[in-house]
């Protein structure tokens, strides 16, 4: 007897073998005609899978140090500075993400809007936000440090969200406004996580129905919903121009010069968000920063001592005072080199005979304990060390306070974080959850805390 049910499903399955088979043949052809591409140097793959099986942390990290990541991406970035296609980031961004806009016109615009507010000279605007955010955060750790890890989350977003947009610091970790940046923030993960996605791999996929490709929907949805939050919030910008208000932040900045920088109103919109967004990489910084005093407790004490001969107790540090405390920025500076946060970023390569593993901040110090250049010399070396956040919030949250491992109830002895494991599998990692305290150093440091808030406004 004639079985339509065989038949059909007979039928069916001959095209997605023949789609399976079309789809291998033309990856080996093209695997194998690879040498006619200009690639960055880097591992060979194998047919079909590409470096799909080599991809680690681990191998990226030797990656950088084979393959000269320096040398390609600072001092020939002329030729080496496009980005990946990414095929799923795109679905979500639709190309207006700037960190991963491809070479081109589009970005040559919104790099120059960028440009004129984040180069060296332009963010010594923003050491006054930096200031007050890492006293606020200093105030509620000291309050209750028990959800520590969201209360450095919330600084960053804050922090951002006021240079950005010009508004008040962000107190609360439950604020619809920080919700919504870390909801998109989850998703620019997601999609940019290596392995998370086989489109990625084999482009073809991107021709598949939404169906069988449910990333698509729910990449499209992410879209819509960020570009009405990304668009209201210059919109709250715009009025307030309007109304007399220069708003000197970066997004009023984007809005007065729209008409000479070439770009649309959603280009608007997403360059200050794209700025805004990177949140999650400060506060990552800030996390390692924390997990290597805690577990470094010499350094912490160093850091401190060099902080009290310069600054004293009677005031709070600042910006003024970073030239007179090389150990605290070679601490900051090691922090990043030691655990860097994006593994799949560029990589400095060690000198011979240097343990990459130790921590030791005198690595960046000369004979005379001054803080030297950082190796590669790269044309982003100021805000890669004494120019990022976590030098803005590290001489304060010192100043005023102990970071220590909280005790074990049962041994009386401390229990200390985990130094080889990472959470996070893409584009930035950080350290596994730990719980820490954090004490007051002296007595007068609350009433100094009040004084300072109302100097900075």
């Amino acid at each position: 007897m004639f079985d339509h049910n065989n038949f059909s499903t007979g039928i069916i399955s001959v095209p997605i073998v023949v789609g399976i088979l079309a789809l291998a043949v033309t990856s080996v052809f093209k695997w194998l005609g690879k040498a006619g591409y200009k690639y960055p140097p880097g591992p060979k793959g194998i047919p079909f899978f590409g470096n799909f099986f080599q991809l680690s942390r681990k191998g990226f990290q030797e990656w950088g140090h084979k393959y000269a990541a320096v040398d390609l991406f600072d001092r020939r970035s002329g030729i080496y500075s496009d980005r990946p296609n990414w095929v799923v980031l795109n679905s979500l961004t639709h190309g207006l993400l700037l960190g991963a806009v491809n070479y081109g016109e589009l970005w040559r615009k919104m790099r120059r809007g960028g440009h004129q507010f984040l180069n060296k000279t332009a963010t010594t605007q923003y050491y006054q936000l930096q200031e007050l955010e890492a006293l606020i955060l200093s105030e509620h750790l000291l309050k209750d440090s028990t959800n520590w890890q969201q209360e450095v989350f919330r600084s960053s977003i804050s922090m951002l969200r006021s240079t950005v947009y010009d508004v008040p610091p962000t107190v609360s970790v439950h604020d619809p406004v920080i919700e919504s940046f870390n909801k998109f923030d989850s998703l620019v993960m997601e999609a940019t996580v290596p392995g998370n996605y086989l489109v990625e791999f084999f482009g073809y996929m991107k021709f598949l129905p939404s169906v069988l490709a449910p990333w698509k929907a729910k990449m499209t949805k992410g879209f819509k919903e960020a570009s009405v939050f990304f668009e209201r919030l210059c919109e709250d910008v715009e009025k307030q121009i309007n109304e007399g208000d220069e708003k000197l932040s970066i997004a009023g900045f984007a809005i007065r010069e729209q008409e000479r920088l070439g770009l649309s109103k959603s280009e608007v919109a997403w360059l200050p968000a794209t700025l805004a967004n990177g949140s999650a990489s400060l506060a990552e910084a800030l996390l390692w920063f924390f997990l290597a005093m805690v577990a470094f407790p010499e350094e912490q004490k160093r850091c401190q001592e060099e902080i009290d001969s310069v600054v004293g107790r009677s005031r709070m540090p600042s910006f003024e005072d970073s030239e007179s405390l090389p150990y605290l920025r070679a601490t900051v500076r090691e922090v990043l080199r030691w655990r860097p946060i994006s593994p799949l970023g560029t990589q400095h390569v060690t000198r011979q005979g240097d343990d990459a593993e130790e921590f030791r901040p005198a690595r960046f110090l000369d004979k005379e304990g001054k803080f030297v250049p950082i190796a590669g010399d790269t044309k982003d070396a100021y805000l890669e060390s004494e120019g990022h956040v976590a030098y803005g919030f590290g001489p304060r949250l010192l100043w005023t306070a102990t970071v220590s491992p909280v005790m074990d109830k049962q041994t009386g002895n401390p229990i200390l974080p985990d130094l080889k494991n990472t959470d996070g599998a893409g584009i930035t990692v950080r350290p596994p959850a730990f719980e820490m305290e954090v004490n007051h150093r002296f007595s007068e440091a609350a009433a100094l805390f009040s004084q300072t808030k109302e100097l900075l406004g």
